[in-house]
């Protein structure tokens, strides 16, 4: 499992710092070697009685959809949507989409809405 969560999924190999933002720096296997089961079935293992073995000899290997990452905030799910602005302000847009989310979307029970909030990257 180590070699399919670290190779397929990444493993954080440092950050890297500018200013006072933090980034994660991320290693992972090339994507032609993830991006298909046959291509992750190849991925070569040792054993623990040290013999090398493909994955696909010792494992069932399914790609499936899923959502991109699970968030929580006290113990609730959460979700983030982001997207890039051009050629209009950040807050007319921000407060144009928190009134049309509210009056245009039924949410399931048990769902919420966060603030919307702008996030301004320079």
């Amino acid at each position: 499992m180590d070699l399919v969560s670290d190779a397929i999924g990444g493993r954080e190999a440092g950050q890297v710092i500018r200013g006072n933002e933090r980034y994660d720096s991320i290693v992972r296997l090339v994507r032609e070697a993830r991006a298909s089961a046959k291509s992750i079935r190849s991925l070569i293992l040792e054993a623990p009685t040290g013999a090398w073995v493909r994955l696909g000899d010792v494992a069932n290997v399914t790609i499936e959809s899923g959502p991109p990452q699970i968030r929580r905030d006290d113990v609730q799910r959460r979700m983030v949507i982001q997207a890039n602005v051009t050629g209009r302000d950040m807050g007319g847009l921000v407060r144009q989409l928190s009134e049309r989310i509210n009056t245009e979307i039924d949410r399931p029970p048990g769902y919420s809405l966060g603030a919307v909030r702008p996030y301004v990257v320079n």
